[in-house]
């Protein structure tokens, strides 16, 4: 981002982007020397999963697809682990963003819709439900519907979760 200049933004927004930066923290350096006095950071990244019913189950059933045909797929995780937990996540902000307002919110995403609908819907969320074949997508597709009208209520499953809104808010000088 060398091209935009020192202190000359008001606010950064990143959507889920944080989640894959590894490591962070030269991406938090570059927003920290382009965002102004009294500038803000809003992020969306995961959440915990247990805060969501049911995520952890779906990501275990998109994972098992995935893995029986990349047996290797996921023993590196992508980005830096201290992003998906709060506590962590807020240190390495303070510390990134000294003398700045930290703010973790966590919150449970949801869609409603019927189980065929909502799986595609729900795959979308995970990059390796991509990587899969089409045969293979097809019937992950067909068991995470099933998943879900188990779950539901009048033909209508639900997906949901979890995230953390992160906003940092810098002081002015």
């Amino acid at each position: 981002m060398g091209f935009i200049g020192e202190g000359s933004i008001d606010v950064v927004l990143c959507h889920w982007g944080l989640t894959l930066m590894d490591p962070i923290e030269p991406v938090l350096a570059e927003i920290r020397r382009v965002l102004r006095p009294g500038g803000i950071i809003a992020a969306i990244v995961d959440g915990e999963p247990s805060a969501a019913t049911g995520y952890d189950e779906l990501n275990d059933l998109v994972y098992s697809w995935v893995r029986r045909e990349y047996p290797g797929y996921g023993a590196v995780d992508m980005g830096d682990a201290r992003v998906r937990k709060a506590a962590a996540l807020a240190a390495l902000m303070e510390g990134s963003f000294h003398g700045a307002e930290v703010r973790i919110e966590p919150a449970v995403v949801s869609l409603d819709a019927p189980p065929d609908t909502l799986s595609l819907e729900a795959a979308g969320f995970f990059y390796a439900s991509f990587v899969l074949s089409p045969p293979a997508r097809r019937q992950m597709l067909s068991e995470i519907a099933a998943l879900f009208a188990g779950q539901g209520v009048d033909g209508q499953g639900r997906f949901s979760m979890p995230i953390n809104r992160l906003v940092v808010s810098q002081p002015p000088r």
